[in-house]
This record gives C-alpha cells, sequence and structure tokens, in this order.
C-alpha cells in the first residue's frame, strides 16, 4: 500500500478523497450531495470533497459554488463520459483513498469508515458498499461473483428477491463505479477507466477484472450502505436501443480486451456467430450493430492486450472458479489476506491446465 494512502489520523482512519461525477443532473445534487458532506464530516480521517461536472447546462455548477463553495469543482466544458470525467476527478485527488460516486448516491452517514479500515493491504485494490434502494432494504449491489457461459462473462450478484445472500465480507469480482473506494495507485498503475466504453457502461468490471489478474483483490464491505437511486440519469438521456447497443457492444470489448484463456475465446467464437446470425434473421440487428462498432476498437484493444498481459499472474479459469458465486456463498469459505494478498485456502474448485494458464490452446 502506499505510503499516502497508508498514513492514517491518530483515530486510525486514512484521508479519503470522494469524488462525485455529475452532468445535467442538479436536482440530484440537491437530494444527496448534503448526504456525502455530511458523511465526510462524520468520518474522523481526513477528507476532501471533489465534483466533477461534465459540462452541465442546468445550473449544476452554480448550485455547487453556491450552496458548497468549499469544495473542489472541476467543471469540465463538454460532457467527457464517465469514464474520462472520472478519470479527471481521480487525478485531481490529493489523498491515496479515492471514494468514488455517483451524482444519485445518498450515503449513510458512517459509511466511510467500515470501507476505509480494510486499506492494510498494498494488494487490496477496491471495497464496495452494500446498494440499496432509497428508503428501502432491497439489494440492488453486493457481493458479485463471475460465471462463463455460452461464450459470456457473465457477473451474478449475491442477492435473491432484494435480499443480500452473503452478509458478510468476502472477495468479490467487481464493484460498481457508482460507490466504490479504491487506491489511487493502483487505479492509474491499472490506466484508469478505459475510454473504450465511452460514454458508459462495463469500465468498472473491466478494471476490477483486470485488477484479479493482475494479482490484486476486492472486498465487499456490508457493514457500510449507501442508496441509489438507480439509473436516474442514463434513460432519461438515451433511447432503450441505444443503452442496449452500448451495453452489448461493450460486451464484446470486454470479452476481447480481457480473455486470454484460449478454451474461453474458442467458446466465445463458437457461440458468438450464431447468436448473430439468429437474432439477425429473427430482425434483431443490434447484435451485429454492436458486434461491428465493436470490431472498429480491436486495434486499441490489441494494444491493450498486448501490453498488460504480461502482467497477469492469474488465469481466466483460476477466476472464475474461486470467483463463483456459489463458492463466495459457501458457508465454507475460507480465505486469508497477507502480504502476498488474498489466497483462498480450498483450491479444489480451480480446474485449469499449465496450457491454459500459458494461454496455450490445448492440443
Amino acid at each position: 500500500m502506499s505510503s499516502e494512502a497508508a498514513s492514517a489520523t491518530p483515530g486510525g482512519n486514512p484521508p479519503v478523497s470522494l469524488v462525485v461525477l455529475t452532468w445535467n443532473g442538479k436536482h440530484l445534487l440537491e437530494e444527496c450531495f448534503p448526504s456525502v458532506v455530511a458523511a465526510a464530516g462524520r468520518y474522523s480521517g481526513e477528507t476532501e470533497l471533489i465534483v466533477v461536472d461534465n459540462g452541465s447546462t442546468d445550473g449544476s455548477v452554480e448550485f455547487i459554488r453556491e450552496r458548497f463553495p468549499k469544495v473542489c469543482l472541476i467543471s469540465l466544458r463538454t460532457n467527457t463520459g464517465f469514464q474520462v470525467g472520472s478519470n479527471t476527478g481521480v487525478k485531481a485527488a490529493k489523498h491515496g483513498l479515492v471514494f468514488l460516486l455517483n451524482n444519485d448516491i445518498l450515503l449513510d452517514a458512517d459509511c466511510i469508515a467500515p470501507l476505509a479500515r480494510h486499506f492494510t493491504n498494498e494488494k487490496l485494490f477496491a471495497v464496495g458498499p452494500l446498494m440499496l434502494f432509497p428508503c428501502s432494504s432491497v439489494a440492488i449491489y453486493s457481493c458479485s461473483g463471475v460465471r462463463f457461459s455460452r461464450g459470456e462473462l457473465l457477473e451474478e450478484w449475491a442477492i435473491s428477491n432484494g435480499v443480500d445472500l452473503c452478509g458478510r465480507v468476502s472477495p468479490t469480482l467487481y464493484l460498481s463505479g457508482g460507490a466504490m473506494m479504491f487506491q489511487k495507485q493502483i487505479f492509474e498503475e491499472l490506466g484508469f477507466f478505459d475510454a473504450l466504453y465511452n460514454p458508459f457502461s462495463c469500465e468498472d468490471l473491466d478494471i476490477c477484472y483486470r485488477a484479479w489478474k493482475m494479482g490484486y483483490y476486492m472486498l465487499y464491505e456490508p457493514a457500510s450502505i449507501v442508496y441509489h437511486k438507480h439509473s436516474a440519469t442514463i434513460p432519461k438521456v438515451f433511447s432503450r436501443r441505444y443503452y442496449d447497443f452500448i451495453m452489448r457492444r461493450n460486451k464484446f470489448i470486454l470479452m476481447w480486451r480481457n480473455i486470454t484463456g484460449c478454451r474461453y475465446l474458442v467458446e466465445h467464437l463458437t457461440f458468438l456467430v450464431p447468436r448473430i446470425i439468429r437474432r439477425w434473421m429473427n430482425g434483431n440487428t443490434l447484435e451485429i450493430d454492436a458486434f461491428l462498432m465493436a470490431l472498429l476498437r480491436v486495434p486499441r484493444i490489441v494494444a491493450r492486450r498486448l501490453r498488460e498481459k504480461k502482467g497477469y499472474v492469474r488465469s481466466d479459469a483460476e477466476i472464475c472458479g474461486m470467483l463463483s458465486i456459489e463458492n463466495l456463498l459457501s458457508p465454507g469459505l475460507m480465505f486469508e489476506i497477507g502480504a502476498g494478498g488474498i489466497e483462498f485456502k480450498d483450491r479444489s474448485h480451480i480446474h485449469e491446465t499449465e496450457s491454459e494458464r500459458n494461454g496455450v490452446l490445448p492440443k
């Protein structure tokens, strides 16, 4: 862990930078931002508040300047998308821990300390809270696992009928970019959120998956609670078809950018072509449109793969094994956190060959 992130106040809590990204969300800031200010005030460690305005035209900038003059306000001329806007705020943060938030997140007054207390290990990249719908106990995000099925990497949440099934500190595949605390130094090492996913979606899953592959780990902390006015901005701005198009395009990018195990790549290609043809014949052109748009990014995807692959220390098979939702919810799940990071004590769930670990197709 960086010395800056590790330095704590006499009370033991390390300093934290809270970064809020907003775009034409004055009404959300009016409702949610006071809870961010209150939580920062309750935290015994040092804090700073940063608001990144992504080219708003609804008076958001004026609202922050008038109501919260001590807040560090970064006003961008145009909407740069979630990835670039968030990266701008992280770069401006002066502390080693960053709590990144959407403008539609309400914070429980005591949510910061349970997250910050975990950052005593240099291999811990990020910690995330239990995320609920406002004024309820219905869970949106908790602990997440991963499953590879029909050629796709699928995230699975430990939630059933709105109930968090985990209820304990646990490893997690990834954390929502709408409310995650992370080490700035590692975020920078991982290359920040990737603008390949612009304007939204999958950038948080991408960076967390790469963190796992590079030997870092993430934790879920249910003692920290936030409330999310889910999708309060995107559905009001983008059509449903455009939203679905971006989601599908970015899923292709996620696969091509990160999956190196030959078994998984072969399965992806095996299911890809028939699925596109079948949906096209049924009159659904969204899949092929998303595929073609993702293809335009292949040169940049390949460049990133080549640059990062040499730093991978975990295979796709290992990640999909140890972070399956069944394993994470097992009553017998045992893991230890030491100087080398996280270690799962029972490795019987991991089935891989040396060739798979090295990305070589078995004969």
